[in-house]
């Protein structure tokens, strides 16, 4: 757990569409007359952090029960296995039929 701890803040630290709300948005919502800013930045950040945290962990949720379905459901297995092949099958026909323009 202790590296994938470290392998998320690192992709995270130098993930850019962070580095851009930060720099970009972020300063939109401070206000020099409602206080240190420092304070601001502080509550906007863990606000930001909060919601990305509680977000995460309902997509995580989510794919943890999707798994579960899978995993048991033969069915399904069969029917993506048709599914993946079908579509493997269309791409490489539009590939065959398709010309430069």
């Amino acid at each position: 757990m202790r590296r994938v701890f470290r392998d998320g803040f690192v992709v995270n630290l130098f993930n850019p569409k962070t580095a851009i709300f930060f720099l970009a948005f972020l300063p939109q919502f401070l206000d020099p007359a409602r206080g240190a800013l420092q304070a601001q930045i502080l509550v906007l950040g863990l606000t930001f952090m909060g919601l990305g945290v509680m977000s995460d962990a309902m997509y995580a949720l989510a794919a943890g029960a999707a798994g579960d379905f899978v995993r048991r459901n033969r069915r399904f297995l069969r029917w993506q296995r048709w599914f993946a092949g079908g579509s493997f099958v269309g791409l490489g026909v539009t590939a065959a039929f398709a010309t430069r323009k």
